[in-house]
């Protein structure tokens, strides 16, 4: 072959390999963003394996549950390869002020998948389903965890979010070597990077977070697959109206994950040297995520107000099962002990949908906790109960008592007391008798009782006993002994001649009696008695006396000198001392013996009378 000839052949050979240069790169570099159609939510109908559409999906097409992922895939053809090649993927955190999509995370997440009517194993999750070119083994990359959380509240256990929710996803199970729930997985190529260009804000209503992905293709059809963590209620909880704050449940379509930019450089920008994006926001409703089993203080129903009485037993149920998102459910009852003040206790079983709980003697409050066990998983939920009385007792004490004198104080009694209470039985304690006054020896003793609840509210009654102390007689002072003469009447009994006076008071005076004590020579000695009682009975009595002669018998002449005759012209008369006796005794006075006129003349004869008187006392 000459060199003309080698000429013209090496030159048709550039010409023919330049052509088919041409023809390769004549279809324009494209990329498509797929998500999974599992199956309409309404009995569900499973689609198995997975419909990789462009369209949206809804609860007409598909089932998903918060908390699970819904997997994406980028279809990408017509690629230059040994290049770096960026794609900028975004996803909304935020939809109508509630979470959506929290993170990326490895494109089957979707177990337990057994929660649902009819009961359903998961669907098959091929990202490779009618995806154009031939490919080899997948490769993965570790897709980072968000590190900015919500600040503007603080979700329920554990926190903060969503950093705590990916770090604790658990693995799905069944993967393949080298892959994980944090996974992004690429087929013809390998991952070099995987960074968030903005995490958004999670305080916002409206929000989304970007990441961007680079890889280098080995061949020039590549799909990447990676799932849409929906954001659970389990992570972000209720806000202060009892409203979750995440997006299941709300109209609308809340979860959309995009494409925003790609291209032949480390940052996706548009450069120029891959074509110009269409279409590529997907979006799920919310009507096709279910709900998962939540704790709402709602979702507890009972027969009882909160707060309780003490002593009182309820009955707590739950009652807030889809059958979508919990598959045989029990339920398992706790109050733990730390947290219980009011020493309430769960009559009979603690397990199964409905139990009873005694409240417990004392006021405080204790938390009711309840574990919700499914198929799926479990969940634990507490509520507080108070138990509460601001209400005293009524008590009514036993009748006040005038107990007399001398008399003792009774012992008490506390059934003699009537204490009711709105919560129950209280308990009825003598809080003292005591001496409160004394007035004239007349003493007032209050006794005191108590009712005190289970609470510790209280009421008092008393009770008043009234009684005469006095052991001390009076002191009474008669009239004077009088000496009455001869044969003067007694006079009347006066009780107000006598003074009597008594330390308690003014006693009463009567007229015990007048008697006869002593006849002595006709002198009579009779014996007045009056008598001061005092109000409790003691006494005393002080005499006067009167003496009198009764006496109505003449004396009588023991001796009276006889007549004589003097003869004539006598120049004295004879002497002569009559006696007398009385029959009162002592001697009688005689007086007289004067000689008298003349009281017969008879001739030169004179009678002349001598007359003495005897008068006794």
């Amino acid at each position: 072959m000459n060199r003309k000839s080698f000429k013209s052949i090496l030159m048709l050979l550039l010409f023919s390999s330049f052509l088919i240069s041409e023809s390769a790169l004549a279809q324009p570099a494209k990329i498509d963003l797929d998500q999974a159609r599992n199956g309409g939510n309404a009995g569900p109908n499973p689609i198995t394996p997975v419909n990789w559409v462009n369209g949206n999906l809804g609860s007409s097409n598909s089932h998903y549950r918060e908390g699970y992922s819904v997997p994406y895939r980028a279809r990408i053809n017509n690629i230059p390869t040994g290049v770096t090649i960026t794609v900028i993927l975004a996803f909304d955190i935020k939809h109508s002020n509630r979470n959506a999509l929290d993170y990326l995370t490895y494109y089957r997440k979707n177990q337990p998948h057994n929660g649902w009517t009819p009961e359903h194993t998961e669907e098959l999750v091929q990202p490779l389903d009618g995806a154009q070119g031939t490919y080899g083994a997948p490769a993965f990359f570790p897709i980072p965890c968000p590190t900015t959380n919500a600040v503007n509240y603080v979700p329920p256990t554990p926190s903060p979010q969503p950093s705590t929710s990916c770090a604790n996803l658990s693995n799905p199970g069944g993967l393949p070597a080298g892959a994980n729930e944090h996974s992004m997985t690429i087929w013809n190529g390998t991952i070099t990077s995987i960074a968030y260009v903005t995490e958004g804000d999670l305080d916002a209503a409206q929000s989304e977070a970007r990441i961007r992905v680079s890889f280098t293709a080995t061949s020039s059809d590549v799909v990447l697959a990676w799932g849409g963590h929906i954001g659970s209620r389990l992570d972000w909880g209720f806000d202060g109206t009892n409203t979750p704050r995440s997006a299941g449940g709300i109209s609308g379509s809340p979860y959309h994950m995009r494409i925003i930019s790609w291209g032949v450089n480390s940052t996706g920008v548009q450069d120029g040297s891959l074509p110009n994006l269409g279409n590529t926001d997907r979006s799920l409703s919310a009507a096709a995520v279910a709900r998962p089993p939540v704790c709402e203080d709602t979702y507890v129903t009972t027969n009882a107000t909160n707060p309780l009485c003490p002593g009182t037993v309820n009955s707590y149920g739950v009652n807030f099962f889809d059958p979508i998102v919990c598959t045989a459910p029990s339920i398992q009852w706790l109050i733990p002990p730390a947290t219980n003040t009011s020493g309430a206790f769960i009559v009979g079983s603690n397990t199964g949908a409905t139990i009873n709980v005694n409240s417990g003697t004392m006021c405080g409050a204790f938390l009711l906790q309840y574990t919700v066990i499914c198929t799926e998983g479990q969940i634990t939920c507490d509520t507080t109960i108070n138990v509460v009385d601001n209400t005293p007792p009524i008590i009514t004490c036993p009748g006040n008592q005038n107990l007399g004198c001398n008399v003792a104080i009774p012992a008490p009694d506390i059934t003699s007391v009537t204490a009711t209470d709105n919560c129950g039985t209280p308990t009825v304690t003598h809080e003292g008798t005591v001496l409160t006054s004394t007035v004239n020896c007349v003493e007032t003793w209050t006794r005191t009782y108590k009712a005190t609840d289970g609470c510790g509210n209280s009421a008092t009654c008393t009770q008043t006993f009234t009684r005469t102390v006095d052991n001390t007689p009076p002191v009474i002072t008669c009239p004077g002994n009088q000496s009455l003469g001869c044969n003067a009447a007694l006079p009347a009994p006066n009780t107000g001649s006598v003074t009597a006076t008594d330390n308690c008071g003014t006693p009463t005076v009567t007229h015990e009696g007048t008697v006869l004590t002593s006849t002595v020579n006709c002198v009579e000695t009779w014996t007045r008695t009056y008598k001061a009682t005092d109000a409790c009975g003691n006494s005393a009595t002080c005499t006067q006396t009167f003496t009198r002669t009764v006496d109505v018998t003449k004396p009588v002449f023991t001796f009276c000198p006889a007549d004589a005759n003097l003869g004539c012209n006598p120049t004295s008369f004879p002497g002569a001392t009559p006696t007398a006796s009385d029959n009162c005794g002592g001697t009688p006075v005689i007086t007289g013996g004067v000689l008298g006129d003349p009281v017969n003349t008879q001739g030169c004869t004179w009678t002349r009378a001598r007359t003495w008187t005897a008068t006794d006392a």
